[in-house]
């Protein structure tokens, strides 16, 4: 079972900014938090789109994501 900060989380935390960033760029409007659990499913990450844990990757996705460049920017 994947908990906040072991390994398995980090590792969806990851796949959840590359997500969002790839559905900002495309200009998706339809990212609801299904469409997000099914996509992580997809890369082998089992998050529930009804869990606790979607809304903790989303949270922490934003934050990095203040912190630093946005989905858009191109690396520096």
């Amino acid at each position: 079972m994947m908990r906040l900060g072991d390994a398995e989380y980090v590792a969806a935390l990851a796949e959840t900014m590359e997500i969002l960033r790839r559905w900002a760029r495309e200009g998706r409007t339809d990212g609801w938090y299904k469409s997000l659990s099914e996509t992580l499913k997809a890369e082998g990450h089992r998050v529930h789109y009804r869990g606790p844990i979607i809304s903790h990757l989303l949270a922490d996705a934003c934050r990095r994501d203040s912190q630093g460049a946005s989905p858009c920017s191109p690396p520096s």
